[in-house]
């Protein structure tokens, strides 16, 4: 899958620090992957954890 980032966003990623750029980066590229890996699979097994009921 390719990527095209505006003007705009090229532009900020650009001054923003490495560390930003790179946690950027990473979820992006989760969003690439099939299925997605992003924060909505970390949140899903958090809610029947924390309640105890379904």
């Amino acid at each position: 899958m390719e990527i095209i980032y505006s003007k705009a966003a090229v532009k900020a990623l650009e001054s923003m620090d490495k560390a930003s750029k790179n946690r950027i980066r990473i979820g992006i590229m989760g969003l690439t992957q099939n299925p997605h890996w992003g924060i909505s699979c970390l949140c899903v097994g958090t809610l029947m954890g924390d309640t105890g009921s379904v």
